[in-house]
């Protein structure tokens, strides 16, 4: 992290990292009604939202098991 606001800056990321979960399954029920492009665009974004998820997971997980 750079600057004074790393662990904020990272919360923040985390937090939003989190939200595609809840965001992928609406988008997923949404592609059942019309308009379709929407819920096809929520659904990508939220796919390609989640894949920090990993990220965040690995960094809580195994480097503050100290």
């Amino acid at each position: 992290m750079i600057g004074p606001f790393g662990h904020e800056i990272s919360f923040v990321g985390m937090s939003l990292a989190f939200l595609a979960i809840p965001g992928l399954l609406i988008s997923f029920i949404a592609l059942f009604w019309q308009p379709r492009r929407t819920a096809a665009w929520g659904v990508g974004l939220s796919l390609f939202q989640s894949l920090y998820l990993p990220t965040f997971y690995f960094y809580m997980l195994i480097f503050r098991q100290s």
